[in-house]
């Protein structure tokens, strides 16, 4: 089953309305020397009632695949286009809970750990390396300038790349969450959060033990074109999908993001849901059909 929510809770709303897109919070003046506090302890209620996030819980083992320098200055954290989930996916789980983010990229690595380092966040760990189906050395397309459309080579057009970007191509090394749950000793994994430009799958095929259990798993699916047969496959493997808007920035009016979770794991999505089919004739507008309709709706809003 795949459900969808267009209802927000008042924290969630009071952030988006009042707090993301409100400039002098954006360009206030970073005046303390942690501003950790000020950008994402002081927001936590309002983070862990806005979807995805609000699949996590206080205490929380937490995995994030891919992180971006973009929203990681020397200052601090530039919201201006969305915060680093990795930082408000800390405030969440809390000082009982851990995030491990994986990221390939050398200069987004050292950015977040000259951020943690600078703002005493310990319940985060940096892994340097990306998240695919195996463990070994892939071609990415590096983007300098923006850094969060890094991509793996097979996924994108180079020469369509060069001409809207200065961009250049770099080996990296990847593995599989399951070798890194492995590697880590990491007993216990509650959520995983997948941003990694069109290899979600991939990091799920490649990780049969942890998708075993009682796991959740948000991925993007707003511009992905083989999103609906992610999802097929996830339903076919028992996961029931909760699919919505997700506020990565103000500037895009749909950014649909799914959650795959176990109703037996005693995981349930947000209230007032309500089930539909997707479709996914236009990736970047993907069209929420409710179920017994009749009839499109149109792109969700």
């Amino acid at each position: 089953m795949i459900t969808f929510n267009e209802k927000k809770h008042p924290w969630e709303t009071f952030y988006l309305r009042y707090v993301q897109q409100n400039r002098i919070y954006r360009h206030l003046p970073r005046l303390s020397s942690r501003p950790f506090a000020y950008h994402y302890a002081m927001f936590r209620q309002a983070f862990a009632r806005t979807y995805p996030w609000n699949f996590i819980r206080p205490g929380d083992v937490v995995l994030q695949a891919g992180s971006s320098k973009a929203l990681i200055t020397p200052t601090g954290p530039d919201i201006l286009y969305g915060p680093s989930q990795v930082l408000l996916m800390s405030a969440i789980v809390g000082t009982e809970g851990h995030v491990y983010v994986v990221e390939p990229i050398e200069q987004n690595v050292s950015a977040l750990l000259e951020y943690l380092a600078a703002n005493d966040v310990r319940n985060v760990t940096v892994i340097q390396r990306g998240v695919s189906c195996q463990k070994g050395m892939v071609e990415f397309i590096v983007d300098e300038e923006h850094p969060s459309e890094n991509i793996i080579l097979d996924y994108s057009d180079l020469e369509k790349r060069k001409k809207v970007s200065d961009v250049y191509v770099s080996s990296f090394e990847v593995d599989t969450i399951d070798n890194i749950v492995e590697e880590y000793g990491i007993s216990r994994l509650n959520y995983v959060n997948l941003t990694i430009n069109g290899a979600e799958m991939d990091a799920i095929t490649g990780s049969p033990r942890v998708m075993s259990g009682n796991v959740v798993v948000s991925f993007v699916i707003q511009q992905r074109a083989r999103a609906m047969d992610w999802i097929l496959e996830l339903q076919e493997q028992g996961f029931d999908i909760h699919v919505e808007n997700a506020p990565v920035t103000p500037q895009l009016p749909q950014f649909l993001v799914a959650t795959a979770y176990r109703r037996q794991s005693g995981v349930a999505p947000p209230i007032s849901n309500f089930e539909v089919a997707l479709d996914m004739g236009d990736p970047a507008r993907i069209g929420v059909i409710p179920v017994g309709a009749g009839g499109s709706t149109g792109a969700a809003q």
